[in-house]
């Protein structure tokens, strides 16, 4: 197999590009407003931008205008929360980097915890 001046062969390269591109594809996320149970994160609704123009002043106008009318509901102790969502695409971009990287003898990747990072679930 030929090797580059670096001594890297031509496909380690084109792995090495290709994880580059992977990992400079995939987004650090956004951040979502959420009105949300304070004991476990459980959520009724979220704002994010460009959705509208001012997440947080929504979330916590919907939340005011509930606890004012219903304060003896489900939502009367929830509270406004910024949560950061990583969309599972972009999780799944830098999933394949790390796999691309193990077979070509890099490094392990470490997929339990890329599968436990996954933050902000939107559902």
């Amino acid at each position: 197999m030929n090797t580059t001046a670096a001594g890297a062969s031509p496909v380690d390269c084109d792995v090495g590009l290709l994880v580059q591109k992977l990992r400079s594809a995939a987004s650090a996320g956004y951040d979502e407003w959420r009105v949300q149970d304070p004991s476990d994160g459980s959520y009724c609704i979220a704002y994010s931008w460009p959705e509208t123009m001012s997440p947080e002043r929504e979330a916590r106008a919907w939340l005011a205008y509930q606890q004012a009318q219903y304060p003896d509901s489900q939502h009367a102790g929830y509270v406004v929360a910024c949560v950061r969502v990583v969309p599972e695409k972009d999780q799944l971009l830098v999933l394949a980097a790390d796999a691309l990287e193990a077979m070509a003898g890099w490094k392990q990747p470490n997929i339990r915890a890329n599968r436990g990072a996954r933050q902000g679930d939107s559902g």
